[in-house]
């Protein structure tokens, strides 16, 4: 008993510290391309960006690396209510004999290169999202927090 209720005490304070939300701000959750890691993500990325950015009003922007492919078709650049730069989008999106496709917002991040993901029903701002190094702070001090309340339970 005493080893659940401390479980369950470590998943509280995990729970309170951890930014869920934050995490997903960058759209990758609901991407096709949620599957790719390493270099061939890191292409994506540059490639989504370069398209974002670059791409006329509803012409395909086309790129291929390995065997992953994809076309993405972007509406006129908007500025949202926060004053982001943002597009509509649909992709399509082929890695390997997997093909499906995306539709949803990306707007240009302020002060930082590339665009953000966003659902449709999100605020239109990069603002939310968590950066790596940001998150391994709230990491280390949620792991300081946790070894503070064993120190104080006697844990």
């Amino acid at each position: 008993m005493k080893n659940n209720m401390k479980n369950i005490f470590y998943l509280l304070i995990f729970l309170c510290f951890f930014p869920f939300p934050a995490m997903a701000a960058d759209g990758w959750v609901n991407s096709p391309a949620a599957e790719l890691s390493g270099e061939l993500r890191d292409y994506y990325v540059k490639a989504f960006n370069y398209g974002m950015e670059t791409a006329k009003p509803n012409e395909n922007y086309s790129w291929k690396a390995q065997n992953a492919s994809g076309i993405i078709i972007a509406s006129e650049k908007y500025t949202s209510k926060s004053q982001a730069t943002c597009r509509n989008y649909n992709e399509i999106f082929v890695l390997g004999d997997k093909k499906s496709s995306f539709s949803g917002v990306a707007c240009k991040r302020n002060g930082e290169a590339g665009w953000c993901r966003l659902k449709p029903e999100d605020a239109h701002t990069c603002a939310l999202e968590t950066s790596p190094d940001a998150m391994d702070k709230i990491l280390g001090d949620m792991g300081s927090a946790v070894d503070s309340t064993k120190k104080l339970f006697g844990y």
